[in-house]
C-alpha cells in the first residue's frame, strides 16, 4: 500500500509541471521470468506500470512500478523507480539518453520483509528501424543506499533490451527482457521478459 502511495505522489507532482507538453506514454505489462533471493531461484510473475513524461528540450521522467508474486510461495516482489532522464545525442536514427534516479526494492514474506534503496544511472542507446519500429538498449548501475540490518552494501548493474513498435498514433506494442549482470545482491534479476501495451498521450 506504501509503495502505491509513493508512486501516485510522484504522478501528481510531475503531471502538475510536465503534462502541459502533451507529450507522454503510460504502459500497462505483464512480466514473467527468474529471480533469486538469498541465493535461492524463484519463477516470478506479476505486473509493471509505466509512465514517461516529456519535460523542457531533451528532459523527460520516467516513473515505474512493478510488482512480482513468487510462484508455489508466499511472497511478493516490489520494485519502484523515478528517473530524470536528457537525450544529449540525438542524429539520423540513433540517440543517446543519460538518466539519474532512485529505485527502492523488496520482497515480502510470511517470515519478514527484506528492503533496499539505491540511486540510479543509466545510459541508454535508441534506434530507430522505421517510422513504426525502435529499438533501445539501457545499462543501469545501482549504487547501494540502504540495505537490510545485517547486510552489506552491494551496487548492482543491469541490462535491458526493449522494442516498440507502434500500432496507431496512440497505441504501441512492446517486449523486453532485462537481466541484471553485475552485483552479488540480496536480491537478484536473473532475467525477466515484459509485455504490454503503451498509450500515448
Amino acid at each position: 500500500m506504501k509503495y502505491t502511495f509513493i508512486f501516485a505522489l510522484c504522478i501528481m507532482f510531475l503531471g502538475h509541471s510536465a503534462f502541459s507538453s502533451d507529450n507522454g506514454k503510460l504502459a500497462f505489462s505483464y512480466q514473467t521470468g527468474e529471480y533469486s533471493v538469498l541465493g535461492v531461484d524463484l519463477d516470478v510473475d506479476g505486473g509493471l506500470l509505466e509512465l514517461d513524461l516529456s519535460l523542457l528540450h531533451t528532459f523527460s521522467a520516467n516513473l515505474s512500478f512493478g510488482q512480482l508474486e513468487v510462484d508455489d510461495v508466499d511472497a511478493e516482489l516490489t520494485d519502484i523507480r523515478a528517473t530524470l532522464r536528457n537525450k544529449f545525442y540525438e542524429k539520423d536514427q540513433i540517440s543517446l539518453t543519460a538518466g539519474l534516479g532512485y529505485a527502492d526494492q523488496s520482497i515480502e514474506t510470511f517470515l519478514g520483509d527484506l528492503d533496499g534503496s539505491g540511486v540510479l544511472t543509466e545510459l541508454i542507446a535508441g534506434f530507430s528501424v522505421n517510422e513504426k519500429a525502435s529499438f533501445a538498449v539501457a545499462v543501469t548501475h545501482a549504487f547501494a543506499t540502504s540495505v537490510p540490518d545485517g547486510f552489506s552494501k552491494e551496487d548492482l548493474t543491469e541490462l535491458e533490451a526493449t522494442f516498440d513498435y507502434s500500432i496507431n498514433e496512440s497505441i504501441s506494442g512492446i517486449l523486453s527482457y532485462r537481466s541484471q549482470i553485475s552485483g552479488d545482491t540480496i536480491i537478484e534479476n536473473e532475467g525477466v521478459f515484459t509485455l504490454g501495451i503503451g498509450v500515448n498521450f
